[in-house]
């Protein structure tokens, strides 16, 4: 029971160690293209550049939301789940993986505006 208990505490540990410097990105404002690249394309049609905007946002923050449910999932059939010696790195790596997809899909909802820009006027921005 005591090697559990600081497995877990272990595991809560190296968890606030990686998502506790992510947390730095919420809720600080957009990032728009010129913030990005130092530019700005003041051409930009606002009604696309909105949608793509919009777009951009519901999907990153959608994929953000099912890796990070996956990764709620994953964490606790590793914590509490009876796994065999063989199948524990699987585990550990669809872990990793799914922090991965979750950091590259809220940071596409953080850049949206920029991924916006981009994609409208390409090199331009």
């Amino acid at each position: 029971m005591k090697k559990k208990v600081w497995s877990i505490f272990l595991f809560l540990l190296v968890c606030m160690t990686v998502i506790a410097p992510l947390t730095a990105f919420a809720a600080t404002g957009e990032v728009s293209c010129s913030d990005a690249f130092g530019a700005s394309s003041g051409s930009a049609d606002s009604t696309i550049k909105n949608t793509l905007q919009s777009v951009i946002k519901i999907i990153g923050g959608v994929g953000g939301l099912l890796f990070t449910l996956a990764v709620m999932v994953i964490a606790i059939m590793i914590i509490f789940g009876s796994i065999s010696v063989q199948k524990r790195g699987s585990y550990w790596t669809a872990l990793i993986g799914c922090f991965c997809g979750a950091f590259v899909f809220f940071g596409g909802y953080k850049f949206a505006g920029a991924i916006a820009e981009l994609a409208q006027n390409g090199s331009s921005c």
